[in-house]
């Protein structure tokens, strides 16, 4: 069975075959326009009062949740159930030693993640205000003191600062954006270029190089190819019924499976 076929569309009960589904990453050749939104979408200019960038972000990240949700069997609690789930595997990923060289807060999503974003590259970080920041990385030693074990994830996009620097008081260096952004991401480069945006299947490579050439070591971190890349994976015995997917890497690492706590 192709990776992309849904054994069962409707998700429902009865289901016997399990979905196996990659997470969506960047490609260049599959990129949404604005031009694109225009054509498919004419009542735009009615959302963000006319923003045309921000409008096409946000409608092709429910295009590509609602996908996920028929292809994985998921449905309508897609949004709920696998957003953020390629940033959850990249810091779960991220090697100690890299992971603390970097400053990060995620977006929770509990409003609209994308306003959020650019209220924050707009306005900066407010500085007489509290703003909750933690490593790039799964630490749950950490969650006794901080409340969280790794950066929110579940808005599918976290700001990090530069390495060895404080988001409040450096700012903002870089996004890293989860597979509900990988479609739109050369609309936020274009309309945001003091920032670096990463997608989520880089970030390990581009924070490990920069940490190797500062530091002089040799962490090495796994190439993505065809065959050990990340999916969700549905177990076959649940249905439509709030099955929560399971990331898995067919890859040197063990099958692990990851939750979804509400973490920063």
């Amino acid at each position: 069975m192709n990776e992309s076929e849904n054994p069962n569309p409707l998700g429902v009960e009865s289901r016997e075959t399990e979905s196996r589904v990659a997470i969506p990453m960047y490609s260049p050749e599959s990129q949404f326009s604005v031009g694109q939104l225009k054509q498919e979408y004419p009542e735009w200019s009615q959302h963000y009062e006319g923003d045309a960038e921000l409008t096409a972000i946000n409608y092709h990240r429910t295009q590509i949740l609602r996908k996920l949700g028929q292809e994985t069997g998921i449905g309508g609690n897609i949004m709920l159930e696998t957003g953020g789930s390629g940033l959850e595997w990249a810091i779960d990923h991220t090697p100690k030693e890299v992971g603390l060289e970097y400053d990060a807060h995620g977006i929770a999503g509990k409003t609209d993640p994308v306003i959020e974003l650019d209220i924050l590259l707009k306005d900066g970080i407010k500085k007489d205000r509290p703003f909750y920041s933690m490593s790039f990385l799964h630490s749950p030693e950490a969650g006794a003191a901080l409340g969280a074990d790794r950066p929110f994830t579940s808005g599918g996009l976290i700001v990090v600062a530069e390495r060895g620097k404080k988001l409040q008081n450096d700012g903002i260096r870089y996004v890293v954006v989860g597979e509900e952004y990988v479609g739109t991401l050369d609309i936020l480069k274009k309309r945001y270029p003091e920032v670096a945006f990463i997608p989520w299947h880089d970030v390990l490579s581009v924070f490990a190089k920069q940490v190797n050439e500062a530091e002089g070591k040799s962490i090495a971190v796994e190439e993505f190819n065809d065959d050990n890349k990340p999916h969700y994976h549905i177990p076959k015995r649940l249905g439509n019924s709030g099955a929560t997917p399971i990331i898995i890497q067919r890859s040197t690492y063990d099958e692990k499976e990851i939750g979804d706590d509400d973490i920063w």
